[in-house]
């Protein structure tokens, strides 16, 4: 499946969610309540895809390894081959994650010119 294919569909639902969260719990369906709801979700997509970018590239390994040299040395002077750093059990793109948070934010930022 196409990338922003997939980006737009997860966008619907998340639109979807929004629209169905609003009639029901909040009685109302109000543009301030979509443009809120598109900023936090958009938020934690994008906080979550520059997480999984940065654990990638390698700045926890570091830290990982500098914490294990320090506490453990006794137990890692023979096993050094077993230790698997934390960006190689990250086996997915990053890419996503950012694309569709960064569409939800410019979203609730468009709809923020209509509330204003």
């Amino acid at each position: 499946m196409n990338k922003w294919k997939r980006i737009g569909i997860t966008v619907l639902v998340f639109q979807i969610t929004i629209l169905i969260y609003s009639i029901f719990f909040e009685s109302a369906v109000g543009l301030n309540i979509f443009v809120n709801g598109n900023f936090y979700i958009g938020t934690i997509f994008l906080m979550a895809g520059l997480f999984v970018m940065v654990s990638k590239n390698g700045f926890f390994d570091v830290i990982t390894n500098g914490i294990r040299h320090v506490f453990f040395r006794r137990q890692m002077e023979g096993d050094e081959e077993g230790y698997r750093s934390f960006s190689a059990l990250l086996n997915f793109s990053a890419d996503g994650l950012i694309k569709t948070g960064a569409v939800l934010i410019g979203l609730s930022i468009i709809c923020l010119f209509f509330v204003l």
